[in-house]
């Protein structure tokens, strides 16, 4: 499927006309068709316009893989609004100053997993949210995020300063669908989607923009590199807060109208179940995944007959354990954040060979500049 759309929520609409009732999202058992998506991204585009976001505006994301981050995500890109990936990993102080130097609006987030408290994170950077009414948007704003006007929970958690999931649908009510339209009609290609902050190893990390039309181009370059068709189920073991999960795999499976599979975390076993069980057929992840899930493979057999293709990145070895797991059409690729994913990509009919020392030529979406050839 070639999308005709340049900016998101154009193609959203697009793929809930032409793959209405196939599968969008699965998580956990639960399945969401393109149209089922596509009507839960406008109720999250109603909420926030009457929550007081509107284009330009920033939307902070802060969650594990979720079906709701992506409905908040694409929601929020509907009406313009630029989404902000936060690393479910940062300190305090790294999330204090990702969301002062985002000038965050809106903050979208799950209150706490595993040993990370989220919400205790964003009452010490906002002392005045402990003491705020719950259930509600904010009336007043905060002393160290001057900007924000809301925060939502993706649970129904009853938390002071924050609204549940289903607020979105009460506030959705003052808001028309022809208001987000016209909102959406004056999105543009050019416009920025999301503000995409580096791991910071070294200092404060730093944003990079990834705008609407060159994201859904390179995904859809990336995956007609790699054969995708619409019947492709990605594996998304990635997380949405790195530029690999969202803006590559999410890109790619998106702009085909392919089907995503979200797994909330990466854990071996995990993960060998929910592929096996989703049928899964695409493939994507970092080499460290692909050393730890061969590694349990050694110790477990646990056939993957569905898995056709992927994609990974690092030395031939990497790509060997990759099709030792049943991955046989495996790419190669080079690219980074600031390239919206994959800048060059081998072909997964390719000699196997070839694949694993080679990195692949550029896709027609990149330019190469050899600067020392030798």
């Amino acid at each position: 499927m070639e999308p005709r759309s340049k900016t998101w929520g154009s193609l959203l609409d697009e793929l809930a006309e032409r793959r209405g009732q196939h599968e969008a999202l699965s998580f956990e058992g639960r399945a969401w068709t393109w149209q089922d998506f596509a009507s839960e991204t406008l109720t999250v585009a109603r909420g926030l316009i009457a929550a007081g976001v509107r284009r330009g505006d920033r939307v902070a994301l802060l969650s594990t893989n979720r079906p709701e981050w992506l409905m908040a995500a694409f929601g929020a890109l509907r009406i313009g609004a630029v989404g902000i990936p936060l690393n479910t990993w940062f300190k305090t102080r790294e999330l204090q100053y990702v969301l002062e130097h985002s000038e965050a609006r809106a903050i979208i987030l799950m209150p706490s997993f595993r040993s990370q408290n989220y919400i205790e994170d964003l009452y010490t950077i906002c002392p005045e949210l402990r003491t705020a009414p719950s259930g509600a948007t904010l009336t007043a704003a905060t002393s160290a995020l001057p900007n924000l006007a809301a925060v939502f929970s993706i649970t129904e958690d009853r938390l002071a300063g924050a609204a549940p999931w289903s607020a979105f649908r009460t506030l959705a009510k003052q808001v028309t669908i022809d208001e987000v339209r016209r909102a959406q009609a004056a999105v543009k290609p050019e416009d920025l989607a999301l503000l995409v902050y580096t791991s910071g190893s070294t200092a404060f990390p730093k944003a990079v923009q990834i705008h609407h039309q060159l994201w859904i181009d390179n995904g859809r370059a990336i995956g007609e590199r790699m054969h995708v068709v619409p019947e492709d189920r990605f594996w998304l073991g990635l997380p949405l807060s790195f530029a690999f999960g969202i803006v590559n795999l999410v890109g790619n499976a998106f702009a085909h109208g392919a089907s995503t599979i979200i797994q909330e975390y990466f854990e071996p076993e995990l993960s060998f179940r929910t592929l096996a069980q989703s049928r899964s057929t695409v493939f994507y992840a970092s080499p460290n995944m692909i050393i730890d899930l061969a590694t349990y493979a050694g110790r477990h057999a646990w056939p993957l007959p569905a898995l056709k293709k992927g994609c990974t990145f690092g030395p031939p070895e990497v790509l060997r354990m990759a099709s030792s797991l049943g991955v046989e059409r495996m790419s190669n690729g080079y690219g980074g954040t600031e390239v919206y994913g994959w800048a060059t990509l081998t072909d997964p009919d390719e000699p196997f060979d070839a694949r694993v020392n080679c990195q692949g030529p550029p896709l027609p979406t990149q330019e190469v500049k050899v600067i020392d050839p030798q």
